[in-house]
């Protein structure tokens, strides 16, 4: 808080306000909210609130490094919601062994294969607009569709989710071939601008509409 209220003074207004806003929002998470028994029984709800924060967490510091006018500027926008498509979608592909125990009530065993898909599609949709705008979808959307189809193959040959494995059975890894693209993919997201500028895009390029 207090760092917010220097950053208000020394920076400006924009900047000390996001710092606050993530500070609160971490402490809010930290709590879950004050519901987390009634969170967690809706990991859909669990996952949109705490991917959220991803949001202020790349705000924050564009408006420290450029000032409150870069909130006017659609690239900062974007570039917040291609991390938060890459954070989304490492949350749920991290969580896809099948073997996993029925009480840890993953996002596959909640909500089934097709479900779970949605969620990944809706994640690398919301990636994949951002960085069209952001000019840099050659870049990104390889990987996406990547993933996309990896998770279509590894569903196809998963076992029914929260199966146990048998005594003496191996215990499947295509998941964890899943999770490696995700993090991936969301390291790509966190190092998008400087890597746009070493394909030799400019960093200020972006779709116009």
């Amino acid at each position: 808080m207090i760092n917010g209220i220097v950053l208000a003074i020394v920076e400006n207004l924009a900047c000390g306000l996001l710092c606050i806003a993530t500070t609160l929002y971490y402490y809010a998470m930290f709590k879950e909210f004050g519901c987390g028994h009634w969170l967690s029984a809706r990991p859909i709800l669990y996952v949109i609130t705490h991917q959220l924060v991803v949001l202020l967490m790349v705000l924050f510091p564009v408006t420290a490094f450029h000032g409150a006018s870069s909130l006017k500027h659609i690239l900062a926008w974007h570039a917040a919601l291609l991390q938060f498509g890459g954070s989304f979608t490492f949350e749920v592909c991290r969580k896809l062994d099948p073997t996993a125990h029925v009480a840890l009530g993953t996002y596959l065993i909640a909500y089934g294969k097709f479900k779970t898909f949605l969620m990944i599609l809706f994640a690398v949709v919301v990636g994949a607009w951002a960085s069209y705008v952001m000019a840099v979808e050659i870049i990104m959307w390889p990987f996406l569709g990547f993933l996309l189809l990896s998770v279509l193959v590894l569903f196809a040959k998963q076992r029914a989710p929260g199966t146990p494995l048998a005594v003496g059975e191996t215990a499947p890894k295509g998941h964890k071939t899943v999770e490696l693209i995700c993090t991936l993919i969301t390291l790509l997201t966190m190092y998008i601008v400087p890597i746009k500028i070493w394909s030799g895009v400019p960093k200020t390029a972006m779709r116009t509409f």
